[in-house]
């Protein structure tokens, strides 16, 4: 809330976190990363959304959109 630019905002979750995320079966993902998939989505230059969401069902960890990929780290 009192970072000054989308770049100081725009840091990875903590290694704990992404730990009890997949301890606990859970995939978490940050606002940028969902709205950059977005983007890329509607520009076409990503898979369907149909495909994105059998890509990322059952998953566990962070979800993450990084130069133009779609990664899951746990």
């Amino acid at each position: 809330m009192t970072a000054d630019s989308l770049e100081s905002k725009d840091q990875p979750f903590p290694p704990n976190v992404i730990e009890k995320a997949v301890n606990t079966n859970l995939l978490i993902t940050r606002t940028i990363d969902l709205c950059r998939i977005s983007d890329h989505l509607e520009l076409g230059q990503l898979m369907p959304s149909q495909v994105l969401l059998e890509t990322i069902l059952g998953k566990k960890g962070w979800l993450m959109f990084k130069d133009g990929r779609i990664g899951i780290s746990c």
